[in-house]
């Protein structure tokens, strides 16, 4: 077996910095099933689907505003 490579301070800020984009990428995602909107066929217009859409996406990012996140 290889001996593992010893990781400067600089690689692993890199790391952490990259392993946090996936977590608010799923918390986001999870505030999008809260509301159910992906969750089946919107068989409705399409430009009302859009404005929900849209709006829901708003919430969402308003509220990763207001978190700092």
């Amino acid at each position: 077996m290889k001996a593992r490579r010893v990781r400067t301070k600089r690689e692993k800020a890199f790391n952490k910095r990259l392993a946090r984009d996936p977590v608010v990428i799923k918390h986001v995602n999870a505030g999008i099933k809260t509301f159910k909107s992906m969750a089946y066929p919107y068989l409705n217009h399409c430009r009302r689907h859009l404005l929900r859409t849209s709006l829901l996406y708003g919430i969402i990012n308003y509220e990763l505003l207001i978190s700092g996140g």
